[in-house]
């Protein structure tokens, strides 16, 4: 986790999300949780460098995520409530940055990771927030976007 990092995670929320995510098959099985971490099952594949995802086959299985049955009802709320702004309110992952992103070779599909961020959203932040990873890092170009 990190030094003094429960100052700006919510630890428990993160755990909640996660066991929300597995529920849906959306997460990894999650065998237990420490003070300072978090067992999880091993997933196959690897953790996304900006330069992989940018390849137009990585980025299309990233925005192909199950839907979750569950939510519907709340999300129904959410537009309702906050239709007005013309947004929509979803389940968002709030920190889609490379390396939270496990690319399988093999199957040929994405997976998430670390939900310590997640919650409820905007939409367009996960959108903008994946897109921003396409400029890099260390270098930031913004050429680089996809046309």
């Amino acid at each position: 986790y990190g030094e003094r990092t429960e100052l700006l995670v919510d630890r428990e929320n993160e755990v909640r999300n996660f066991q929300l995510l597995r529920a849906h098959s959306c997460a990894p099985k999650l065998y237990c949780t420490f003070q300072n971490g978090l067992c999880y099952e091993y997933m196959q594949g690897v953790a996304l460098e900006p330069e992989h995802i940018r390849e137009p086959r990585l980025f299309s299985l990233s925005a192909d995520v199950p839907k979750v049955e569950v939510l519907e009802r709340e999300l129904a709320w959410l537009k309702e409530h906050l239709s007005q702004l013309e947004s929509p309110v979803v389940f968002c992952h709030n920190d889609l940055l490379c390396k939270n992103i496990i690319y399988d070779s093999i199957k040929g599909h994405v997976r998430f990771i670390d939900y310590e961020y997640a919650g409820y959203n905007y939409q367009a932040f996960d959108i903008g927030n994946h897109f921003n990873e396409f400029a890099g890092v260390n270098e930031v170009d913004y050429c680089l976007y996809p046309a």
